[in-house]
């Protein structure tokens, strides 16, 4: 069950996203109850803030049949490093305040990789609809196939069009937003990418997370093992 002490933050369990719904990975989604989402005052694709070693914005969908009154935020690997946090901790969950970004500036974030880009619009294109801040790692193009969902038309399948430019697995770092805290991208944000990485642009506090067990995709047989063995 949830731990409500206001009626504007809960605390829910972290879980991770199912071996079957591999098309959530990447897209800054967090999957919560539908009585939760009551209680917040948050509707399906809408922010809001997650919060234990640091604090992120995910974008809300509706948690599976077998979640339901489990207390359970199921997000990816990406949205738990953003938030600080780990599976099966607990994380504070409230409504977010989102303002439409002005400006966001994004960098690469591996060490040693630089990018190379004539038209930033892309960026905006592949994240449009995102809801970040300061510090996060957001994937444009996630490296699975996208099946239809209410966020198809959110997230614009311009993703695609940047996997085949850039490839599947780039990881940029928001550096930078205007105005300063949660922000979502839209069609009128404008994008910067700066050539060099996270380390080389001293934004010491954002680091690649790794690989997680939900981010390997069509490995479920395998991951299942592991985890038995371990």
């Amino acid at each position: 069950m949830t731990d409500n002490n206001n009626d504007e933050t809960v605390k829910l369990r972290v879980g991770e996203v199912p071996p079957n719904a591999q098309q959530d990975i990447g897209k800054g989604i967090v999957r919560i109850d539908s009585k939760v989402m009551e209680e917040l005052g948050v509707a399906e694709g809408e922010a809001v803030e997650i919060e234990d070693g640091r604090k992120t914005v995910g974008r809300v969908a509706r948690s599976y049949p077998a979640d339901k009154g489990l207390g359970i935020a199921r997000m990816d690997g990406y949205m738990r490093k953003n938030a600080g946090t780990s599976l099966g901790q607990k994380v504070n969950v409230n409504k977010a305040d989102l303002k439409e970004a002005e400006k966001v500036t994004l960098a690469p974030a591996e060490e040693g990789v630089m990018i190379q880009v004539q038209n930033p619009n892309i960026f905006q294109r592949a994240l449009r609809g995102r809801a970040v801040t300061r510090g996060d790692i957001v994937v444009p193009g996630d490296s699975q196939d996208r099946e239809k969902s209410f966020f198809d038309d959110v997230f614009d399948m311009e993703a695609d069009r940047f996997r085949f430019s850039f490839g599947q697995d780039t990881k940029l770092a928001v550096v930078g937003t205007k105005p300063k805290g949660p922000v979502k991208i839209t069609e009128n944000t404008e994008i910067e990418v700066k050539q060099q990485s996270v380390e080389d642009t001293e934004q010491q506090e954002v680091r690649v997370p790794e690989v997680t067990y939900e981010d390997i995709g069509g490995l479920e047989n395998e991951i299942q093992q592991v985890r038995e063995m371990i």
